[in-house]
């Protein structure tokens, strides 16, 4: 099977495109579209009006600062006693968290460098949070147009017809207004659970195919990421093809269903969206952030094997994303002495010895096939590929 050509769709506009295969006319063919499309070095990126209205921070490279809103997360929030939920970043480090280097990342569209510390991977933990809400948002975003191109290739979902004008839809769904003081007890993580299902039920009702959920207990209402007024709420992200708004109605239960009015259909736009979600996402421990149901649960799911395995790659952060410009061009690297130095790893020393990096005895080879020790030396600069495994010193083939 041959790889497809993106095509423009003049039906889905200048920044959207349809694939053929001439080969088999398979539905899979959304790889060459998730892997190619979301990288900064190829396109611009499209930023939402409402993020430019409310101060979303950017870091001098163009990506979202998301350090920076989980500061201000942070900065604003206060533990209640009894209340299950927490916010990202908002507690203490884990244990073993940051103490050692274990491999370090660089990126091609940027030219960005940074180590990769060991991690306690949890939500609450001020130092692991930024990574885990970068690599859950981009396997989000990169999943959700996946499906969307999968769906409108197939051009039918049990029974719905998906046109070519579907998109990534957004829509926050407010619980009836006697059952939101629930969730804050302490229980409230059983309720949000029985309220979830409520919501996921109208949301495919009122029009979605598929559904990335997550839930946020608090509102921020003078957009400065502080979230620390009440008023719990979903948010639905997912394809669909028409929406229909509802609020606080007999016909809804009581729920309010606000629809977002932009369109989505790249995974550079679905990931900023994403990844603001994540950085006031509700938090209990051992339990998922984000949850998938419809098109975009795990069974239902017809999409290429290669795409599934990047995107666990992204989300399991093997494969990594880029802190300064969201790029996914990303390799891994044996940091030089100078790196080490910046990071604060090691001191700086008076000179460095260094070896024959042509040398079959060089420990950078077998540092960057392992991933792990690359502080315990000061090699020359030696880069790793991700996707195929190839080696190359101080620039070389």
């Amino acid at each position: 099977m041959t790889l497809p050509i993106p095509k423009t769709d003049p039906d889905l506009g200048a920044d959207s495109h349809s694939f053929k295969d001439e080969t088999c006319n398979g539905p899979n063919v959304s790889l060459v579209h998730v892997r190619n499309q979301y990288s900064p070095g190829n396109q611009q990126k499209p930023e939402s009006d409402l993020y430019k209205s409310s101060g979303m921070p950017r870091t001098d490279k163009g990506g979202i600062d998301v350090e920076e809103m989980l500061r201000r997360v942070r900065a604003g929030w206060s533990e209640i006693p009894g209340c299950p939920w927490y916010l990202p970043s908002t507690d203490i480090p884990g244990p073993g968290c940051k103490s050692k280097i274990g491999t370090a990342k660089g990126c091609g569209d940027c030219a960005h460098r940074w180590p990769i510390m060991a991690s306690c991977r949890f939500w609450v933990c001020p130092q692991c949070a930024p990574s885990r809400v970068r690599q859950m948002a981009m396997g989000a975003a990169i999943k959700l147009e996946a499906i969307l191109t999968t769906l409108i290739i197939d051009e039918e979902y049990r029974g719905h017809r998906v046109g070519r004008n579907a998109a990534i839809r957004r829509a926050s769904l407010s619980p009836p207004s006697d059952r939101r003081h629930e969730m804050y007890g302490i229980f409230g993580h059983r309720i949000m659970t029985d309220l979830r299902k409520e919501a996921r039920e109208l949301a495919m009702a009122k029009g979605f195919l598929g559904l990335c959920e997550d839930f946020h207990p608090w509102r921020d209402t003078i957009e400065k990421w502080t979230f620390n007024v009440d008023g719990p709420h979903f948010h639905m992200t997912g394809p669909a093809t028409w929406l229909e708004s509802g609020g606080d109605t007999e016909l809804d239960n009581g729920w309010i269903f606000e629809v977002n009015p932009r369109w989505y259909r790249r995974a550079p736009e679905i990931y900023e969206v994403i990844a603001y979600d994540l950085t006031h996402v509700g938090v209990v421990p051992n339990k998922p952030v984000i949850n998938w149901s419809g098109a975009a649960h795990g069974r239902n799911l017809k999409l290429d094997p290669r795409v599934i395995t990047r995107i666990k790659a992204i989300e399991s952060g093997s494969h990594a994303v880029c802190p300064k410009c969201d790029g996914l061009n990303t390799y891994t690297i044996v940091p030089t002495q100078e790196d080490l130095e910046r990071w604060g790893i090691m001191k700086p020393l008076e000179s460095t010895k260094r070896e024959d990096p042509k040398g079959p005895q060089h420990p950078a080879i077998k540092m960057a096939m392992r991933g792990a020790g690359a502080s315990q030396y000061h090699p020359a600069p030696v880069t790793k590929c991700d996707d195929c495994g190839h080696v190359a010193i101080d620039g070389g083939n």
